[in-house]
């Protein structure tokens, strides 16, 4: 691809498009092992940059799978930059994850696991979800500290490894690496997508997610005395299961199916999954309840497939809804600024649940709809979208922690 309409390069430009080439270049996708790699590398510019040994630790850890099969090396990256003399409030931490959904070759017309630049547009696994979104923060704290910023407040860097699979990288940094994160007043959140333009310019708006809908899944079953399928009998636990969905199906649930254990044999069981995204606040247990009630079939069974609890809304804080909306005016004047949730799940979940509130300020916008390719082909990112990402970072992070940044 031939580069067109990039901007004119500088120091910091180069230094960011080469941070996005090498992260890119690294597959941390679920069982390769790279993972760990990408925190090390990230480590090792910020001890370039000034950062203390003891402020930059790269943490690794195991996801295994409950069967003990599996054996998935990864790894945390927490960074600390704090302020001179001691800090006399709690840190504010900035977080997001380094793993990314596999691509498929086939799906790019480059190769996804390396930077290709073309049309005003950099391209590649992760450049947009979400290795573009780390550098950018990255970029921002080295070239605040290179320009001689100091916090007022520490800020505390958490990049977990595993949030595209297992999540347990934001349990142990909710639960046993709390303290290493100085348990923090509050959380900014990199991942997602921030503002929107249409593909003419015509601004859409900009988001800031300050909850998500929670992620449960209910297991249906009903059980039958089964039998042979040279003797059928009317009371078919497929045929059951089937018609306690259609009762369900009101309710726009999707449901994975199982049954049986034999193709010649009728099913003594059949079971389905049903996938349930809840408002912040809903009760799980309260939705399993509505799934039996809908079913009204003594012989079924409706049990919870996860023990997560109901997600959290926090309150709006008016000091992060300032930052965010002067960092997206700053690159586009007069967009509309909303807060929202989001429909998926991040890693910020864990944390509100144990208070700690997390705000999604991502710098990260698309035009739409050309350029919605998150997690598929020819995933792209506006070569200066990434570089207006730097500055939107260091715009919040300046009005948050220390004082005003244009």
């Amino acid at each position: 691809m031939a580069a067109s309409g990039a901007p004119a390069a500088t120091a910091d430009t180069l230094a960011t498009r080469a941070m996005v080439a090498r992260v890119v270049g690294i597959p941390t996708v679920k069982g390769q092992g790279k993972v760990p790699e990408m925190a090390h590398y990230l480590a090792g510019e910020f001890w370039r940059a000034g950062w203390a040994d003891g402020d930059v630790e790269v943490i690794a850890y195991n996801t295994g799978s409950p069967d003990g099969t599996a054996n998935d090396q990864t790894a945390a990256l927490i960074v600390r930059w704090r302020v001179t003399g001691g800090a006399s409030q709690r840190p504010i931490m900035v977080m997001g994850h380094r793993d990314v959904v596999a691509a498929k070759r086939e799906d790019f017309t480059e190769d996804p696991s390396k930077l290709a630049e073309g049309d005003g547009y950099f391209y590649g696994r992760g450049t947009v979800y979400i290795k573009g979104g780390v550098v950018v923060v990255v970029r921002a704290m080295i070239e605040l500290r290179a320009g001689g910023f100091r916090p007022e407040r520490d800020i505390v860097v958490f990049f977990t490894g595993d949030k595209e699979s297992h999540g347990l990288g934001a349990e142990k940094g909710a639960g046993e690496w709390l303290p290493k994160l100085g348990n923090p007043e509050y959380a900014l959140n990199a991942d997602g997508i921030g503002v929107r333009v249409a593909d003419d310019g015509t601004p859409i708006g900009a988001t800031m997610p300050t909850g998500e809908k929670g992620y449960v899944d209910y297991i249906l079953t009903v059980r039958n005395p089964g039998g042979h399928s040279g003797t059928a009998r009317p009371d078919n636990a497929i045929y059951s299961l089937a018609r306690a969905l259609g009762r369900i199906d009101a309710h726009r649930f999707a449901p994975v199916m199982k049954a049986g254990h034999a193709s010649n044999m009728l099913p003594e069981f059949a079971t389905a999954l049903v996938n349930c995204r809840l408002f912040p606040q809903a009760s799980p247990d309260a939705v399993r309840d509505e799934l039996e009630a809908a079913v009204a079939c003594a012989e079924f069974a409706v049990a919870r497939n996860d023990n997560y609890p109901a997600t959290i809304m926090p309150p709006l804080r008016t000091d992060v809804t300032a930052a965010f909306t002067k960092a997206v005016r700053a690159v586009h004047p007069g967009m509309p600024v909303a807060p929202t949730i989001v429909t998926g799940a991040t890693d910020a979940r864990t944390f509100r649940r144990i208070g700690i509130p997390v705000y999604a300020v991502s710098a990260q916008w698309l035009r739409v709809p050309s350029d919605m390719r998150v997690d598929h082909a020819d995933e792209r990112i506006p070569v200066q979208l990434l570089y207006n990402g730097v500055r939107h970072w260091k715009i919040m992070l300046g009005e948050l922690v220390g004082g005003p940044i244009e």
